[in-house]
């Protein structure tokens, strides 16, 4: 019963990675400035660096309030980024974004976890036309 199931979750993962039709993703390298909410209701900002390797997105995230960082890695399945990402303290989670492409720009739309805390909140990425006059903080590199 148990090589079934894996037989089955196996499928399923081929399933979503396979029927998606192949697209191509809006060029999402850039800064986008960063709007979420803590899991305790509180809200946050920071200044996130999006480079595209091949398949693979690096992010790197600076926070305003505490000059705090965090780095991740993700990839684009059909209109989602799917990204990995672990915080300087340790912290870990997943975190999904929906690309939208508008008249005004380019906004990622993100839901995310931490399997420490096991709940799902939020985080708007949108991309800055330009780097603000007061530079953002350098941050990791990715």
């Amino acid at each position: 019963m148990r090589t079934l199931w894996r037989l089955s979750a196996v499928s399923v993962i081929l399933l979503l990675t396979t029927s998606a039709p192949a697209q191509t993703a809006p060029d999402l390298d850039g800064m986008y400035r960063c709007e979420g909410v803590n899991f305790d209701g509180s809200t946050y900002g920071a200044f996130v660096a999006i480079q595209q390797h091949g398949d693979v997105y690096n992010l790197a995230w600076t926070f305003d309030d505490n000059g705090g960082t965090g780095i991740g890695m993700g990839f684009v399945q059909g209109s989602t980024l799917v990204v990995i990402f672990q915080t300087e303290s340790g912290g870990v989670g997943v975190a999904s974004y929906a690309i939208e492409q508008t008249d005004e720009g380019l906004t990622l739309a993100g839901r995310w976890l931490a399997p420490q805390i096991g709940r799902v909140t939020t985080e708007t990425l949108t991309k800055l036309l330009a780097v603000p006059a007061s530079d953002p903080p350098a941050g990791p590199r990715v």
